[in-house]
């Protein structure tokens, strides 16, 4: 492991302890400072993803997990998680598009 690498390691050791404990506004800059060294580090933008998924954004979430799959193809936990997002992505459109009222018949 070379010393660049044991440092990003370190700096995304310290965001996933702010990540895991909930504390998503200390991470994600910590997740950005990563990928100002590393712009293709596949767990990093899978936890931006994660945060962005956790705050509500989820054309966001899908686009970074999706980019992390295409860096890392055999991360499991991604295509888990970015099913996840789709399938709230999905939800949430249908639940944009319904603007009517219940017919007469769905009140009975």
């Amino acid at each position: 492991m070379t010393r660049e690498s044991q440092t990003v390691q370190r700096i995304l050791d310290s965001a996933l302890q702010h990540h895991q404990n909930g504390r998503f506004f200390e991470a994600e800059p910590i997740y950005k400072r990563i990928l100002d060294i590393d712009p293709d580090h596949p767990d990093c933008l899978h936890l931006m993803g994660m945060i962005s998924h956790q705050a509500g954004d989820l054309e966001t979430a899908a686009d970074l997990i999706r980019k992390a799959i295409a860096i890392h193809k055999t991360g499991v936990s991604y295509y888990v998680n970015l099913g996840t997002v789709l399938m709230l992505k999905g939800n949430s459109t249908k639940r944009k598009r319904f603007t009517g009222t219940p017919s007469r018949s769905d009140r009975i």
